[in-house]
């Protein structure tokens, strides 16, 4: 999460199992638990036009990050 932070500009402080986090024009939570991970995120006014592509961005950061191994046999 600290290449995160430093990488979008990201201030965030852990509360238990919820990172609470925040820069100018977002502000935002991210719980975890043994099986789920439940993100939020409030964009302010000028980064609503942005919706889609941060939604698209953090969408594949998680992707990459909790991907799960392949279990297929290695191909002969």
């Amino acid at each position: 999460m600290a290449e995160l932070g430093r990488r979008f500009g990201l201030r965030g402080r852990w509360e238990g199992d919820v990172m609470r986090f925040e820069r100018p024009g977002v502000t935002g939570s991210l719980s975890l638990s043994e099986k789920d991970l439940h993100l939020t995120v409030a964009l302010g006014f000028l980064l609503k036009a942005m919706k889609g592509p941060i939604h698209s961005a953090v969408t594949q950061e998680l992707d990459k990050l909790f991907a799960t191994p392949r279990t297929d046999p290695p191909p002969r």
